[in-house]
């Protein structure tokens, strides 16, 4: 598998990987073969942190090839884990109750700081451990539809006015490359369709006032 990779590199990638190669091996000489007082010598601790920036790394691009082979799909599983993550930083957050800076039992600092009066519904339950478990793993129903002016309401009191899209169009699925990357042009040659919806023709006006219907 690993020749294969290797063979589907252009002359750019070949040579990056060896530069990268020889850069690793003239560290690991640096660290062995010179006194620490020589000029050449590496300190062991820069090893060690190269040793997990690399490995870091290599982790990031396995996760790529497995689930997305370097395309769109690997972001959208990226966002699983983002959603797991702050799940539990939700019950963390909630965890600390009166002992955050502001004293409050309920809210947690940024929100006092924000100077909201009550939770939000959404976090409700994050107080349990086993709900913020449930709220880790759960993932969206299959096939469920989004209807356009539905998403549109959802983001009006969560956007500025000038980032609140004109067109909303849903597709069942995006045109993708044989490497699963979005065929953008694809996507601008369409344009406006027939079922794309425009809040224009729904009546809704978006200034910097607000929102009118």
């Amino acid at each position: 598998m690993s020749r294969a990779l290797f063979e589907r590199l252009d002359g750019r990638g070949r040579i990056f990987l060896v530069v990268l190669a020889l850069l690793c091996l003239a560290i690991a000489v640096g660290n062995l073969a010179f006194e620490p007082d020589s000029a050449f010598y590496v300190p062991t601790y820069i090893v060690s942190l190269l040793g997990k920036y690399l490995t870091y790394a290599l982790l990031a691009l396995s996760v790529d090839l497995v689930w997305g082979y370097c395309g769109v799909l690997s972001l959208g599983h990226g966002a699983f884990f983002a959603l797991g993550g702050y799940a539990m930083g939700m019950y963390l957050m909630r965890q600390i109750g009166s002992r955050g800076v502001y004293g409050h039992p309920e809210l947690p600092d940024f929100m006092v700081f924000l100077n909201w009066q009550e939770l939000p519904w959404f976090w409700y339950g994050f107080d349990m451990f086993w709900f913020a478990c449930l709220m880790v793993v759960v993932a969206p129903v299959d096939g469920a539809r989004c209807e356009p002016q539905a998403l549109f309401e959802f983001l009006v009191p969560r956007m500025a006015h000038f980032m609140l899209p004109r067109y909303i169009r849903v597709v069942d699925e995006l045109p993708k490359t044989p490497t699963a990357k979005v065929r953008k042009h694809v996507l601008r040659e369409q344009g406006v369709t027939e079922a794309t919806w425009d809040r224009e023709d729904a009546g809704i006006r978006v200034t910097r006032d607000g929102v009118s219907r």
